[in-house]
Protein backbone atom coordinates (compact mmCIF):
# COMPACT_ATOMS: atom_id res chain seq x y z
CA UNK A 1 0.00 0.00 0.00
CA UNK A 2 1.02 3.49 -0.84
CA UNK A 3 4.63 2.01 -2.33
CA UNK A 4 5.40 -0.23 0.68
CA UNK A 5 4.87 -3.86 1.49
CA UNK A 6 2.81 -4.57 4.60
CA UNK A 7 5.41 -6.89 6.83
CA UNK A 8 1.85 -8.67 8.09
CA UNK A 9 -1.58 -9.92 7.48
CA UNK A 10 -4.12 -7.22 7.59
CA UNK A 11 -6.84 -9.68 7.01
CA UNK A 12 -9.00 -11.12 4.54
CA UNK A 13 -9.56 -9.50 0.69
CA UNK A 14 -12.90 -8.55 -0.99
CA UNK A 15 -13.73 -7.89 -4.06
CA UNK A 16 -16.62 -6.16 -5.02
CA UNK A 17 -18.57 -6.53 -8.00
CA UNK A 18 -20.66 -3.97 -9.89
CA UNK A 19 -23.61 -6.19 -8.83
CA UNK A 20 -23.35 -6.07 -5.30
CA UNK A 21 -21.48 -9.49 -4.74
CA UNK A 22 -18.75 -10.10 -2.72
CA UNK A 23 -15.88 -12.72 -3.14
CA UNK A 24 -13.64 -12.70 0.42
CA UNK A 25 -10.73 -14.38 -0.08
CA UNK A 26 -8.44 -15.12 3.25
CA UNK A 27 -6.16 -17.02 4.77
CA UNK A 28 -6.56 -20.31 5.97
CA UNK A 29 -4.48 -20.95 10.15
CA UNK A 30 -2.00 -23.86 8.25
CA UNK A 31 0.25 -21.35 6.50
CA UNK A 32 0.15 -22.47 3.23
CA UNK A 33 -3.72 -22.68 1.97
CA UNK A 34 -6.42 -20.01 0.99
CA UNK A 35 -10.19 -19.59 1.06
CA UNK A 36 -12.51 -17.89 -0.95
CA UNK A 37 -16.45 -17.44 -0.61
CA UNK A 38 -18.96 -15.57 -2.72
CA UNK A 39 -21.36 -13.69 -0.38
CA UNK A 40 -24.89 -11.96 -1.53
CA UNK A 41 -23.23 -8.25 0.35
CA UNK A 42 -21.05 -7.10 1.74
CA UNK A 43 -20.72 -7.89 5.82
CA UNK A 44 -20.53 -5.56 8.74
CA UNK A 45 -17.62 -7.22 10.75
CA UNK A 46 -17.30 -7.41 14.17
CA UNK A 47 -15.65 -4.67 16.34
CA UNK A 48 -11.83 -4.34 16.44
CA UNK A 49 -11.79 -4.55 12.53
CA UNK A 50 -11.36 -1.67 9.97
CA UNK A 51 -11.55 -1.22 6.64
CA UNK A 52 -8.58 -0.45 4.10
CA UNK A 53 -10.15 0.57 0.54
CA UNK A 54 -7.50 0.22 -2.50
CA UNK A 55 -9.91 1.20 -5.04
CA UNK A 56 -8.58 4.41 -5.91
CA UNK A 57 -5.10 3.58 -5.12
CA UNK A 58 -2.36 2.70 -7.58
CA UNK A 59 -1.99 -0.21 -9.22
CA UNK A 60 -5.79 -1.13 -8.12
CA UNK A 61 -7.46 1.51 -9.61
CA UNK A 62 -6.18 -0.22 -12.58
CA UNK A 63 -8.85 -2.96 -12.02
CA UNK A 64 -11.58 -0.57 -11.24
CA UNK A 65 -14.32 -1.75 -12.93
CA UNK A 66 -13.24 -4.41 -15.01
CA UNK A 67 -14.63 -7.89 -16.05
CA UNK A 68 -12.46 -10.67 -14.85
CA UNK A 69 -12.25 -12.91 -17.82
CA UNK A 70 -10.61 -15.99 -15.83
CA UNK A 71 -9.61 -17.08 -12.39
CA UNK A 72 -7.67 -19.89 -11.46
CA UNK A 73 -6.42 -21.93 -7.88
CA UNK A 74 -2.64 -21.79 -7.34
CA UNK A 75 -1.98 -25.80 -5.87
CA UNK A 76 1.11 -26.23 -3.46
CA UNK A 77 2.63 -29.43 -2.80
CA UNK A 78 5.42 -31.37 -2.13
CA UNK A 79 6.41 -33.19 -5.26
CA UNK A 80 6.69 -36.73 -3.47
CA UNK A 81 3.52 -37.49 -3.03
CA UNK A 82 1.89 -34.56 -4.49
CA UNK A 83 -1.99 -35.66 -5.15
CA UNK A 84 -1.81 -36.33 -0.86
CA UNK A 85 -0.49 -32.65 -0.41
CA UNK A 86 -2.09 -30.65 -2.30
CA UNK A 87 -3.43 -27.24 -1.34
CA UNK A 88 -5.00 -24.21 -2.89
CA UNK A 89 -2.42 -21.77 -1.70
CA UNK A 90 -4.18 -18.94 -3.76
CA UNK A 91 -6.48 -17.32 -6.66
CA UNK A 92 -5.28 -15.29 -9.59
CA UNK A 93 -7.62 -13.35 -11.63
CA UNK A 94 -6.97 -12.32 -15.17
CA UNK A 95 -8.75 -9.08 -16.18
CA UNK A 96 -10.54 -7.67 -19.23
CA UNK A 97 -7.62 -4.81 -19.65
CA UNK A 98 -4.80 -7.58 -19.52
CA UNK A 99 -3.78 -7.38 -15.82
CA UNK A 100 -3.57 -10.22 -13.09
CA UNK A 101 -4.17 -9.97 -9.60
CA UNK A 102 -2.61 -13.02 -7.11
CA UNK A 103 -3.69 -13.79 -3.17
CA UNK A 104 -1.24 -15.94 -2.30
CA UNK A 105 -0.93 -17.41 1.29
CA UNK A 106 3.24 -17.01 1.53
CA UNK A 107 3.07 -18.71 4.86
CA UNK A 108 0.62 -17.18 7.57
CA UNK A 109 0.83 -13.73 5.60
CA UNK A 110 -0.83 -12.89 2.75
CA UNK A 111 0.73 -11.77 -0.32
CA UNK A 112 -1.21 -9.47 -2.92
CA UNK A 113 1.07 -9.76 -6.59
CA UNK A 114 -0.64 -7.01 -9.50
CA UNK A 115 1.09 -8.17 -13.20
CA UNK A 116 3.61 -10.66 -11.84
CA UNK A 117 4.09 -14.53 -10.34
CA UNK A 118 5.13 -15.64 -6.81
CA UNK A 119 8.67 -16.88 -6.78
CA UNK A 120 9.07 -20.43 -7.66
CA UNK A 121 10.40 -22.92 -5.05
CA UNK A 122 13.39 -24.97 -5.18
CA UNK A 123 13.71 -28.72 -3.76
CA UNK A 124 10.84 -30.81 -2.69
CA UNK A 125 7.97 -28.32 -2.81
CA UNK A 126 5.96 -26.64 -6.38
CA UNK A 127 3.49 -23.89 -7.13
CA UNK A 128 1.58 -24.80 -10.38
CA UNK A 129 -2.10 -23.43 -11.58
CA UNK A 130 -4.76 -26.01 -11.38
CA UNK A 131 -6.14 -25.62 -14.78
CA UNK A 132 -2.93 -24.00 -16.63
CA UNK A 133 -4.80 -20.06 -16.97
CA UNK A 134 -1.75 -18.39 -16.09
CA UNK A 135 2.29 -18.14 -16.48
CA UNK A 136 4.32 -21.26 -15.36
CA UNK A 137 5.75 -20.14 -11.81
CA UNK A 138 9.28 -21.98 -12.65
CA UNK A 139 9.88 -20.09 -15.96
CA UNK A 140 7.48 -17.03 -15.52
CA UNK A 141 6.57 -17.66 -19.27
Amino acid sequence: MDGKENEEDAGPIQLIFTDGTVLEIDLVPDGESVEYKWKIKEEEKESGWFKIDLTDKKPFIQLRDMKILDYDELLFGTIEGWQESIVIAGIGFQFENGMSLIYYNAGDFAKVYINEMPPAFDGQFKLVWKNGKFQDIKTGN
